[in-house]
């Protein structure tokens, strides 16, 4: 498995974005206005969605950030929302979207999540000079017969991970989504960090999901169903060499209530049950078990954000 442990994306390093601020759908916060119950205001200083939960007058000076009386966070503005790993948000254009990263620090690895799009294309360059570029489809045709080769639908895979960027202090990253298909591009989860190895995955791991729909019958037996989201989680046991404990407690640690991207499979992208064992989430149960001489095993609990 593989864990990568996301760079928070600040102003400094969010060089560029094709993605407007304010983006269509989105107002700007005026103190010169009155506000109603309902209303949606952005504010750029803090990249933020603030809705009106108690009427506010006209020439009122005190920021939405600062007024939770007043106003509600309801989170991040689109161009944003690919950064908000906390919420599962997605930043939505009707073309292509750029992002250009100047990290100022070393970064191995990127990873996309919630995506809708055809094709993903990273550039690294330092100093102008390109190092490195990569290019993935993310079309796809699940073929299990002849019937489904020749046949099959096309579906558009929603996660990328790549573990092999060029890590140097100074570069500058370059992410281009696009979609072919037509329809809008999106993007929920836009992370890059480091690649940490913490142990193999054994047999027996398990994908599941927490189903947030709620059903129910009348005296008579008919069903209604009201859906909601079905949020995928998965059970895996590691098993990892002596030497590597230490460092896997400092992660457990350091992980303690925050999200992270965890590949059971590692890199192995072509593997049938890599998507299953690939979440971006946080870990519910973290234990280590200390009973053999040499290897130990590390059951992990882990919920999709």
């Amino acid at each position: 498995m593989i864990v990568v442990t996301p760079i928070p994306i600040t102003d400094a390093i969010l060089t560029s974005s094709s993605v407007l601020e304010p983006d269509t759908g989105e107002t700007l916060w005026s103190s010169s206005s009155a506000y109603v119950v309902g209303d949606v205001r952005i504010r750029t200083t803090t990249h933020r969605k603030y809705q009106c939960v108690k009427a506010v007058a006209a020439g009122t000076n005190t920021l939405p950030e600062n007024d939770p009386t007043s106003w509600q966070d309801i989170g991040a503005t689109n161009r944003r929302a690919m950064f908000e790993l906390e919420r599962n948000n997605a930043t939505t254009s009707a073309g292509p979207q750029t992002v250009v990263l100047t990290p100022g620090q070393r970064v191995g690895a990127l990873f996309i999540g919630g995506g809708q799009a055809t094709q993903v294309t990273v550039v690294v360059t330092l100093a102008g000079q390109e190092l490195y570029r990569r290019s993935v489809s993310r079309v796809a045709r699940r073929t299990t017969s002849w019937k489904t080769y020749f046949f099959g639908k096309f579906i558009v895979l929603p996660s990328l991970l790549l573990t092999d960027l060029p890590p140097s202090t100074g570069a500058v990253i370059t992410v281009t989504i696009e979609n072919s298909f037509g329809s809008a591009v999106k993007c929920a989860a836009l992370v890059i960090g480091n690649g940490e190895f913490i142990g193999n995955v054994q047999k027996k791991a398990k994908s599941d999901a927490l189903n947030f729909s709620n059903t129910t019958r009348d005296f008579a037996g008919n069903v209604t169903f009201v859906p909601r989201r079905t949020v995928p989680r998965t059970e895996q046991v590691l098993e990892l060499p002596k030497g590597l404990v230490n460092t896997v407690r400092d992660l457990r640690t350091a992980l303690n209530a925050k999200v992270a991207v965890w590949s059971g499979l590692d890199n192995f992208s072509d593997d049938g049950y890599f998507e299953s064992l690939l979440i971006l989430g946080f870990y519910r149960q973290f234990s280590i078990d200390l009973d053999q001489p040499k290897d130990a095993l590390a059951t992990l609990e882990l919920e999709e954000i």
